[in-house]
């Protein structure tokens, strides 16, 4: 039934944001070698500020700047802990997935020099206007359905 899929969901993806808390900066230090300035983004940013989706997420949305991309996509191919880069590219506002074997998720790194963030829970997130707006312009069939859930906060937000 709907209501046991909501609440599977949301238990599934506060494991997510308890791993992000605990280990997500460790992982990302160790793949550059140095502290990575990053916010949350996608499904986990929207449900730490009260939007959820309602269903799993499968990888972990990292934004990052230009400049933390280049060095991290450079790091990430030849650091022997990740496993695969997947997508990768070397142009800027694109992005590249890590897997690591011992991770079950695959960390997308998406390069944005003009996020807007917020901190939640003690974690940067992605602002509802950032992800209603990357929403918009990925535009997915996923996405449409997500624009639904953001609106009323989105207008809320910055319409009033």
């Amino acid at each position: 039934n709907e209501l046991d899929k909501y609440y599977f969901n949301l238990r599934f993806n506060y494991h997510y944001i308890k791993w992000i808390k605990e280990n997500l900066r460790k992982v990302l230090t160790m793949i550059k070698g140095s502290y990575v300035t990053y916010a949350v983004g996608g499904n986990l940013a929207a449900l730490l500020q009260g939007v959820n989706f309602n269903r799993e997420s499968h990888d972990i949305d990292v934004i990052v700047s230009s400049e933390e991309y280049q060095e991290l996509i450079k790091a990430a191919r030849k650091n022997p802990l990740v496993e695969k880069v997947v997508g990768s590219s070397d142009i800027p506002n694109q992005h590249f997935g890590i897997k690591i074997a011992t991770l079950h998720c695959t960390i997308d790194i998406i390069c944005n020099d003009n996020m807007n963030i917020n901190m939640v829970e003690g974690i940067w997130v992605s602002s509802i206007k950032d992800l209603y707006e990357s929403k918009k312009r990925y535009n997915r069939p996923k996405d449409r359905e997500d624009l639904k859930k953001l609106q009323p906060l989105y207008e809320m937000l910055y319409n009033a």
